[in-house]
């Protein structure tokens, strides 16, 4: 990824470095992609301004409902690690396209 933000840039390699980590476990793994869903949280008002409402509605709800971003009684916990790995990388998709979107935007306001 080549975000536009030094500090996305950051957050981002972290998070990629601790998913695929040598014996990466399953909470490294969930704490990876909780870092993703915090970077698509900083850039919530690009993705209800981009994507349709609905698809940016299922990003969050499923960070917010599965354990990923939040541990309650209310939330599953009990899912597939399989299900984890296809949010880390679907969440690593969505940011680089937001990279995209935010380096089209700088291109036209250049």
């Amino acid at each position: 990824l080549h975000s536009p933000e030094a500090k996305v840039r950051d957050l981002v390699d972290h998070a990629v470095a601790q998913f695929r980590g040598r014996g990466a476990t399953f909470l490294a793994k969930r704490e990876a992609t909780k870092t993703l869903a915090d970077v698509l949280e900083h850039r919530k008002g690009l993705l209800k301004a981009e994507l349709f409402r609905k698809d940016e509605d299922a990003l969050f709800h499923i960070a917010n409902a599965f354990e990923i971003r939040h541990i309650n009684e209310s939330q599953k916990g009990d899912y597939d690690p399989a299900f984890l790995d296809w949010v880390f990388w679907w969440y690593l998709a969505t940011i680089e396209l937001t990279d995209r979107l935010l380096s089209r935007q700088m291109d036209e306001r250049s």
